[in-house]
């Protein structure tokens, strides 16, 4: 992890058992879509923000690149 940026981590371990009920298996099937191929979503925000002293004013709009990756390991 770069010290400069912002890394969020979440992990969920859930049995992936098919013999579950139908709901538990329709959804395992829908994640293992996600096994060594992560969706990612990626997208720009803006904020306008107010730099400068008293006397010099400067209106600047500050660009963030946030991403969301979702991806599926087997254990």
């Amino acid at each position: 992890v770069e010290p400069a940026k912002t890394s969020v981590t979440s992990l969920l371990s859930v049995p992936l058992d098919e013999s579950a009920d139908h709901a538990r298996a329709v959804a395992a099937q829908k994640l293992l879509l996600f096994y060594k191929k992560p969706a990612r979503k990626c997208w720009w925000e803006g904020e306008d923000v107010n730099a400068g002293d008293a006397d010099h004013k400067i209106d600047l709009k500050l660009w963030c690149r946030r991403t969301w990756t979702l991806e599926l390991v087997l254990v």
